[in-house]
C-alpha cells in the first residue's frame, strides 16, 4: 500500500510526519506522546529524571534536552527522536551540553528501531538496541 504524501511535505525540508501529540503523565505536560512513554520507561527502570531540565548554549544555538537522569553517577542527558534521520542532527545539537558538563553522558534514543546512541566528550557515538515501547 502506498501512503499519500501531502504537497506541504514535498515542499518542506522535513518528511511527512505525524505532528507531536501533547500528553500528560504524572501531572507533567509533555510535548509528545513519545516523551511521556519514555518517562514511563524510565520510571519502570527506577530512574530518577527531570523533564526538560534547562537550556544549554547561547542565543541562536540553545539546546533543551528532553531528560536529565539524576540517579546516574555522572550527568546524563537524553534526547528522543522518532526517526533515525533525526539522530545525527540531535547529536550535534546536544554537544553544547559538554561546555557545561564535560563529563556528561549524552544519549539519543530513537523510536525507529528502538536504538540508543551514546557518547562521552571526545568519544565516538556507540549504538545499542533495547526493547522499549512507545
Amino acid at each position: 500500500m502506498v501512503r499519500p504524501v501531502s504537497l506541504a511535505a514535498i515542499l518542506s525540508d522535513q518528511p511527512d510526519r505525524i505532528p507531536a501529540r501533547p500528553t500528560v503523565y504524572k501531572g507533567i505536560g509533555f510535548r509528545s506522546y513519545l516523551e511521556s512513554r519514555f518517562a514511563w520507561y524510565l520510571d519502570d527502570r527506577d530512574e530518577d529524571w527531570i523533564y526538560e531540565p534547562r537550556s544549554y548554549g547561547g542565543p541562536g544555538h540553545g539546546y533543551l534536552p528532553d531528560f536529565e537522569i539524576v540517579s546516574a553517577y555522572q550527568p546524563t542527558f537524553i534526547e528522543l527522536k522518532p526517526t533515525r534521520a533525526e539522530v545525527e542532527p540531535a547529536q550535534d545539537k546536544m554537544s553544547v551540553i559538554w561546555d557545561t558538563h564535560p563529563d556528561a553522558l549524552l544519549i539519543v534514543a530513537c523510536a525507529e528501531g528502538r536504538a540508543f546512541f551514546a557518547a562521552y566528550r571526545g568519544g565516538d557515538w556507540v549504538e545499542w538496541r533495547e526493547r522499549w515501547s512507545i
